[in-house]
């Protein structure tokens, strides 16, 4: 992944928050990735590599809507973390 899609996936869903109004999930899903580091390391691995290979690419791509990628990112972490559905 290039600095320059990282940028390009940041910079739109800034676009995005601006527009909404809505709070940025970055802070908050990173907390949840620590929690995720040291409960389970390989699904840690697997969300980072989420991050990496999806949504920055979609997002950046303008594919999908910036909150609703993030949305969905957290959604996976939240699986992560918890047993069950």
């Amino acid at each position: 992944m290039s600095q320059d899609l990282t940028s390009a996936a940041d910079q739109l869903l800034t676009e995005a928050l601006d527009a909404s109004g809505a709070r940025d999930p970055r802070d908050y899903y990173r907390e949840r990735l620590k929690e995720l580091k040291d409960i389970d390391p390989d699904k840690y691995d697997q969300a980072i590599e989420y991050y990496h290979d999806r949504l920055v690419p979609l997002v950046a791509s303008g594919k999908i809507e910036p909150l609703i990628a993030w949305t969905e990112y957290g959604r996976l972490l939240a699986e992560s973390l918890m047993q069950g559905k």
